[in-house]
């Protein structure tokens, strides 16, 4: 890799990014290579509990029920949340044996989440016309 991408690569993982506009301020990210913790910690905080409300309305309004559980784990929605921006985990389809090799799904299952994320983009969207007008 050349000197030149090097540095704008450095450059875009330095940079300050405005990831959550209701913060009012820029968050710094860093990026590190090598070890450590990839997943901190998903704890719950007001915007996200608030976030897990619009998911079980849109989820029950479908005729499925649903309920915010913690149960441990690793998540890439925990490096969003530690970010400031409210985040949620478990939108994927039920799935038996996870992350072995026995792991399996279903078309169903695949199709109830996709209603689900697809119901939920539509409300936030709402959601979000309706702030913009207040």
């Amino acid at each position: 890799m050349g000197e030149g991408t090097a540095e704008d690569i450095r450059r875009i993982l330095e940079r300050e990014e405005s990831v959550n506009p209701t913060l009012g301020r820029s968050v710094l990210g860093r990026s590190h290579p090598g070890g450590g913790v990839l997943w901190p910690p998903l704890e719950p905080t007001e915007a996200s509990l608030a976030l897990s409300g619009v998911v079980a309305e849109v989820t029950e309004a479908l005729g499925w029920r649903s309920e915010a559980i913690a149960r441990g784990g690793a998540s890439d929605a925990s490096n969003a949340a530690m970010m400031g921006v409210p985040a949620v985990c478990g939108l994927g389809p039920v799935t038996h044996g996870i992350h072995t090799d026995e792991e399996h799904s279903s078309i169903p299952a695949l199709g109830a989440s996709a209603q689900v994320a697809t119901a939920l983009l539509a409300r936030l969207g709402e959601l979000g016309a309706s702030a913009s007008e207040s």
